[in-house]
């Protein structure tokens, strides 16, 4: 795929991995499209930084726990910005969810912003990718989603859906549009969420993640349904 005259939305691409992968793809697309919720200075910045190199960029708002707020978003997105031509389904909650302690509001947080959000988004702007004859959609699921950790039972629960969603949209949207999921592994985790599920042999970095997805939208159009472990030998541990 050329990127030139592509349109790419980012979920939670104001901080961290999400931002590394909006400041990388800037310079090869048309726009990129900043998705956010409660890092509004994060995501306003990264705009600036994307503008003022000369780049396109605009910020869209939601809150991935509402649906209302989803359909919202892609309806402004396609009126004021143009037809999403890759989603990049990043934004994600991360933290400790034991059997024991874990609240329902708790598990419906993480399973609507992991796994209902990018179900919505990939309908949403994957139905319009294949009316249009071509299309990408990645998501950003987790080894967390194929190896069990004891005390992140909602997470584990969500990463493996999105699995599931990756290979399902695969068969869904072919062939006009290619559907792939990377899983990574230790890739700037939260200070508060460290310990024994972040060992592995190797230490990534955000380019790993980046190189990963360069590599789906630009090489790989022979790729869809695939799992692409980034993950430093995590899931052999």
């Amino acid at each position: 795929m050329n990127l030139s005259d592509k349109n790419i939305l980012i979920t939670g691409a104001a901080k961290r991995v999400g931002r590394e992968i909006a400041l990388a793809l800037a310079p090869l697309s048309k726009c990129v499209v900043i998705h956010y919720h409660d890092s509004e200075q994060d995501a306003k910045a990264l705009c600036h930084d994307i503008t003022s190199m000369g780049y396109n960029a605009h910020l869209a708002y939601a809150d991935l726990k509402n649906s209302d707020d989803i359909y919202k978003m892609a309806e402004y997105v396609n009126c004021d910005i143009g037809p999403i031509d890759v989603l990049i389904n990043s934004a994600a909650l991360f933290y400790k969810t034991s059997i024991d302690s874990m609240t329902e509001d708790e598990w419906d947080d993480m399973i609507k912003v992991n796994l209902t959000a990018p179900f919505l988004c990939s309908k949403l702007f994957g139905n319009d990718m294949k009316k249009r004859g071509c299309g990408r959609i990645i998501n950003i699921a987790c080894v967390g989603g194929v190896i069990p950790w004891k005390n992140y039972i909602a997470y584990n629960v969500s990463k493996a859906g999105l699995i599931m969603l990756t290979k399902v949209l695969a068969k869904s949207l072919a062939p006009d549009v290619l559907v792939n999921a990377i899983l990574p592994g230790t890739i700037l985790p939260p200070d508060s969420n460290g310990g024994a599920i972040h060992e592995s042999p190797l230490r990534g970095s955000p380019q790993d993640i980046v190189n990963a997805i360069k590599y789906l939208l630009i090489d790989g159009d022979f790729v869809t349904g695939t799992l692409l472990t980034v993950d430093g030998g995590r899931s052999i541990m």
